[in-house]
């Protein structure tokens, strides 16, 4: 079965997402899933959320290439940023994950 981005984020906090503009992302599929601690019921490899927000502990990244977190800010409460990753993010998040081989570089070639 297929996650989906409402599936991560309703059983979290529902009344928050509902709110938020990351809402309208609900029915996207998710393709990696990262959380800083066991929130998710298992240990996953943690990686940094991309964006400028410092209190991000868990997120998800969409087949569309969305990534959404859930910002727990102490002073301003939860909120949901979402940013578009490139092309070249995306496929080093599958690839780093075990979604997708990496491919290498094409070598340079050298001047005779």
């Amino acid at each position: 079965m297929t996650k989906r981005v409402s599936d991560c984020y309703l059983e979290l906090c529902a009344g928050e997402f509902e709110k938020a503009p990351a809402h309208k992302l609900r029915a996207e599929n998710v393709v990696l899933e990262f959380c800083r601690i066991n929130c998710c019921g298992y240990d996953t490899d943690f990686t940094a959320w991309p964006g400028t927000q410092k209190n991000v502990h868990y997120w998800v990244v969409t087949e569309n290439r969305h990534a959404i977190g859930m910002n727990e800010n102490p002073s301003i409460g939860i909120s949901f940023p979402v940013i578009k990753l490139n092309q070249k993010r995306y496929r080093e998040l599958l690839a780093q994950h075990g979604q997708l081989p990496l491919i290498p570089k094409k070598p340079k070639r050298l001047k005779e």
